[in-house]
């Protein structure tokens, strides 16, 4: 083994993770129920609906949670023109619901847990988009209950940041990197 090593977990890079996926995938569902919420008094022929659509109830109401949903990917989830191929390949093989999201539904964790259990030198980059659906209140436990954490919020992106704007992303970790390896003692 590589002597750094044996010297045990040297630092954590926690990107767009929430304290609490289910409270992460409540506030995903109320951002679709508020983009669908914008449509509200839109006549049916302002909606672009197809025209082979029938101008129901049923149908327009679809038709809104249809382009509410579309909004969130575009705004909170990936803010590219088109999604690339690998991750066009994962969401075939496993649906564009979150795959974890049954077996992690009841993990949280707390400030307090964070404090009493993370390894006071493990120094911890806490990443998320600016628009990111695991808003600031699913991060805030990691930024605040970790001692060495540091906190970067990517302006302009979303969920899925180191997709959507590379260089920045890795410029962000990279910097962290070096200045955790600077402060390492060796």
């Amino acid at each position: 083994k590589h002597p750094r090593l044996q010297q045990g977990l040297a630092s954590v890079v926690l990107s767009n993770t929430p304290d609490s996926p289910k409270e992460a995938m409540n506030n995903a569902r109320k951002l679709i129920s508020e983009y669908k919420d914008e449509m509200w008094g839109v006549k049916a022929d302002d909606l672009d609906m197809p025209s082979s659509w029938p101008r129901t109830d049923e149908f327009i109401q679809q038709w809104k949670l249809q382009k509410a949903n579309e909004k969130f990917e575009r705004t909170n989830n990936l803010r590219l023109d088109s999604v690339p191929a690998a991750l066009k390949n994962a969401y075939s093989r496993m649906g564009v619901q979150f795959f974890g999201e049954k077996s992690v539904r009841g993990w949280h964790i707390t400030e307090i847990e964070l404090r009493e259990q993370w390894p006071r030198a493990v120094p911890a980059l806490i990443l998320r988009g600016e628009h990111d659906f695991v808003n600031v209140n699913r991060v805030a436990p990691y930024v605040e209950g970790i001692a060495q954490a540091q906190y970067a919020e990517l302006r302009g992106q979303s969920h899925m940041a180191h997709l959507e704007d590379l260089s920045t992303y890795m410029g962000v970790l990279d910097g962290w990197l070096l200045s955790v390896e600077a402060n390492r003692e060796l």
